[in-house]
């Protein structure tokens, strides 16, 4: 368990980019603003879909570094986005080559055969996962 009762994080990505990390692309990276996570290694990450299709599934975080978005290429197919992905990735949030990326190396990944309901606003730098938020997630589920 992560520090202040967190147990995992909720990211949302495409349904097609989640699916490249249920098939062997198994490197997270997101921008964040400091070298800091309330994350541990053995949290859980789950992947909500932009569309609104709910949680598609979710992976055991194996590891847990802090690169510059320029060392990301090296993970090559490893990585869950493509080269001119994480440009335009960087782009968008008008970030360069140096910025601070919370690498998460993932393992077991596991997508639901339906996908659960989450009503939660997850932001682009994702949800923290804790009691709270689990229960809510379980009594949409029900």
């Amino acid at each position: 368990m992560g520090k202040n009762g967190v147990t995992g994080i909720i990211v949302c990505l495409e349904s097609d980019v989640t699916n490249r990390i249920f098939h062997h692309h198994e490197v997270y990276a997101m921008a964040v603003p400091s070298a800091s996570t309330d994350l541990a290694e053995g949290d859980r990450i789950f992947f909500c879909d932009t569309a609104g299709k709910g949680l598609e599934g979710e992976a055991l975080i194996e590891k847990i570094t802090f690169e510059p978005a320029r060392d990301l290429r090296r993970y090559g197919l490893d990585l869950y986005l493509f080269g001119e992905e994480l440009t335009r990735y960087l782009a968008e949030r008008g970030l360069k080559e140096d910025a601070t990326m919370l690498v998460l190396k993932v393992k077991e990944p596991t997508k639901y055969s339906k996908p659960l309901k989450c009503s939660l606003k997850v932001g682009r730098d994702g949800l923290y996962v804790n009691a709270e938020v689990t229960a809510q997630i379980m009594r949409e589920n029900l």
